[in-house]
């Protein structure tokens, strides 16, 4: 069975919230990253600067992801927690 997209919680410090999204499994991080980023853009009114600055971590692996990985290789699964800081 392919999976095409996996179901991830993503936390976002700064405004104290969390979201489940689902992300597909053949774009590289950094692209998903670009997404996070550009929702917290939008939900800040982009009040918040330097947002090109944040880092995507994997919470369970303790690691920072690298934006050049595709989801699929950067051992992410349904569950999996992410921290946008």
């Amino acid at each position: 069975m392919d999976i095409n997209k996996i179901l991830v919680v993503v936390n976002i410090p700064f405004f104290n919230e969390t979201l489940n999204v689902f992300i597909p499994v053949n774009k590289k991080v950094g692209t998903i990253k670009k997404v996070l980023i550009d929702t917290v853009k939008e939900y800040s009114n982009y009040s918040i600067l330097n947002v090109e600055n944040l880092k995507l971590y994997d919470k369970n692996a303790c690691r920072l992801l690298d934006n050049n990985a595709y989801v699929s290789n950067s051992n992410l699964h349904n569950g999996s927690v992410l921290i946008l800081l």
